[in-house]
């Protein structure tokens, strides 16, 4: 056996596996749906975080109804019901607006570039699903603050 047999010639080419080249193959696209995913994500939470605070603030700001209600003898049960029955008004309005305006603008957008995207109706329902999930856990907190509030100190502070 002489050193030749044991060295590869120069300009030789390594041999890899199906598998190897399949993930140099799609390396990319999976970094960019890595990325694409954290920033829904992150949309997600900015979407829960604002419903948060809208809710948080409109239930602050009907603290006196709310108390009077309590005063007058509405249950927990209701109050919390009817700031979830005003925040789900919200969300509905907001993603139904929202699915609207992605199907229209679509027609005008599709000439253009039609050919590389297009509307997959089911992801843009189960969107929607999100959302509108995502932002009644959100309200759950704001609607239970409002059960919990004392009507007499509501009342004294307004």
């Amino acid at each position: 056996v002489t050193m030749r047999d044991i060295v590869p010639p120069r300009g030789s080419v390594a041999v890899s596996g199906f598998d190897d080249a399949r993930k140099e193959m799609i390396k990319q696209q999976l970094f960019l749906s890595r990325v694409f995913g954290a920033f829904g994500f992150m949309s997600l939470l900015l979407c829960a975080l604002g419903m948060y605070s809208v809710l948080s603030y409109a239930v602050t700001q009907r603290m006196r109804e709310v108390g009077i209600r309590l005063a007058l003898g509405a249950t927990t049960k209701r109050i919390f019901l009817d700031v979830l029955h005003d925040g789900a008004l919200l969300v509905v309005a907001g993603t139904a607006v929202g699915g609207f305006a992605t199907i229209w603008t679509n027609k005008f957008v599709d000439p253009f570039i039609g050919l590389l995207y297009h509307i997959d109706a089911w992801a843009l329902v189960m969107a929607e699903v999100v959302l509108v999930g995502v932002a009644l856990l959100a309200m759950i907190r704001p609607a239970a603050r409002a059960t919990k509030s004392d009507p007499v100190k509501v009342l004294r502070a307004s």
